[in-house]
């Protein structure tokens, strides 16, 4: 540990004296500060100098960076057990068409209302429609996220929050009557005497507030004690008020309401939507840093919006001419390959060198398997045409290559029973589908050719 911080620390000596050096050249300036920057906040969250020297910090620190390689993803949780390292997604989905409309990466230790109001901007940047109401779970109904719609003349409907079960009676057991300036407890005890009382938020943050405070003298005698107060002898117990304590009653009247559970099956519409992006991938980034991962985001639901469309406008039996569109569209904005399975496994894929380096054309096996170089590699017409044992070889080591590493799209006549008359060699085969099958999303074409009905179309009119 000594040597590592010691060699840490004569990198950031050498990156300062560097800087001073480099005029003229702000670019490679930039990297070297960027860099040393990264380098800093490592040594600083995971490292702690003493007299006797340096060692590892207990705990894990506020906003602490897992990944050099993706320094911007972070520690979350689902639950208090269930932990990950990565990003989340904020998705706003149209309950009327179901068709996602705008999508938001984040870090994976933010809130999941962090962003709330710029989601439901981008909604109506990207359809042109005046949202009329935001209806979310949970998360997005605390007082902070109310009080920002409720400032920017937006409705949001969302349940609040309810509390851990505990022994002792929760707020909601207690009527509040702001305007009476009243709080009655369980036991029928009223109470006018409000104090300043100093309590905690979710984060841990420290803030003072107002609260109902029942004497200690009435709460000693009432048979209910036990239950209510966790308070010591002679202290009698206290009711927060929330800052934002008149919208959250007006939540928890309205979600007691009738009305509500309508807003709560248009809310399963999201929750299906999210279902089939993680259908589509979305549980596992396949890139490094936010860009990319959001981008993957924003693929994977232009495929649910297109399927959900075919779907709708019954299409999906001849989805192969909008779905083909939607590949040649998304190719113009990425660098793709697009190659035959036998052009694939003959010419284009030949040994280079001794070391087993091949070129694929103009594409070389590193940007095979890069996250960065290729963004979307199709080959297409796998099965067609048997594969001699060599190609077989190199096609199979091709897709290893891809694989969790970048998005693979392969088209095929045969089911995946058939593919081992293709590749000939039953374990390879099935590693390979082990391989493409791990998080992959199948669509199925049944019909007529698409290009033997415009040939019979162009017959009509020639007649």
């Amino acid at each position: 540990m000594q040597t590592v911080v010691a060699d840490a620390d004569r990198i950031l000596e050498l990156a300062r004296q560097t800087q001073g050096q480099l005029t003229g050249e702000e670019q490679k300036r930039q990297v070297i500060v960027k860099s040393a920057e990264l380098l800093g906040r490592l040594l600083m969250q995971d490292v702690e100098r003493k007299g006797d020297g340096a060692s590892l910090k207990e705990g894990v620190s506020r906003n602490r960076i897992p990944s050099v390689h993706d320094p911007e993803m972070r520690h979350g949780h689902k639950s208090s057990s269930v932990r990950f390292d990565g990003y989340k997604a904020a998705v706003a989905v149209d309950t009327d068409s179901q068709l996602i409309t705008a999508v938001e990466v984040l870090p994976g230790n933010a809130p999941d209302n962090t962003g709330a109001m710029e989601l439901v901007e981008q909604r109506e940047e990207n359809t042109a429609c005046q949202v009329e109401e935001t209806i979310g779970d949970c998360a997005y109904g605390d007082g902070a996220t109310r009080q920002a719609f409720v400032d920017a003349g937006r409705t949001i409907v969302a349940k609040v929050p309810g509390r851990p079960n505990k022994a002792y009676f929760p707020k909601e057991d207690f009527q509040v009557d702001l305007k009476a300036g009243t709080c009655t407890c369980p036991a029928g005890q009223v109470t006018r005497r409000i104090s300043i009382v100093t309590t905690r938020t979710t984060s841990g943050r420290k803030y003072r507030a107002q609260g109902f405070h029942f004497h200690g003298a009435t709460c000693g005698k009432c048979q209910l004690r036990s239950a209510c107060v966790a308070a010591g002898k002679g202290r009698g117990r206290t009711i927060t008020l929330h800052p934002q304590e008149i919208l959250l009653q007006q939540a928890r009247q309205f979600q007691k309401s009738e009305a509500f559970a309508e807003y709560r099956k248009r809310r399963q519409v999201a929750e299906h939507r999210l279902a089939r992006l993680v259908q589509l991938g979305i549980r596992q980034a396949r890139y490094f840093g936010r860009v990319k991962t959001h981008f993957q985001l924003l693929m994977a639901a232009t495929v649910a919006n297109l399927t959900l469309v075919a779907a709708r406008v019954e299409m999906m039996k001849e989805a192969v001419r909008p779905c083909l569109s939607a590949v040649y569209y998304l190719a113009q904005y990425l660098k793709a390959f697009w190659v035959s399975a036998a052009k694939f496994s003959s010419s284009w894929l030949t040994p280079a060198n001794p070391q087993g380096k091949w070129v694929f054309g103009q594409i070389s096996r590193q940007e095979i398997g890069s996250t960065g170089r290729l963004d979307l590699l199709i080959v297409d017409e796998v099965g067609f045409v048997p594969f001699t044992p060599e190609g077989a070889r190199l096609l199979f080591q091709a897709f290893t290559e891809r694989y969790l590493k970048g998005i693979l799209l392969i088209t095929s006549n045969l089911e995946f029973s058939r593919w081992l008359e293709v590749f000939g060699d039953e374990r390879m085969t099935g590693a390979l589908l082990d391989r493409l099958t791990h998080h992959c999303h199948v669509l199925e074409f049944n019909g007529d050719s698409y290009r033997f009905k415009e040939s019979l179309r162009e017959k009509d009119k020639t007649h």
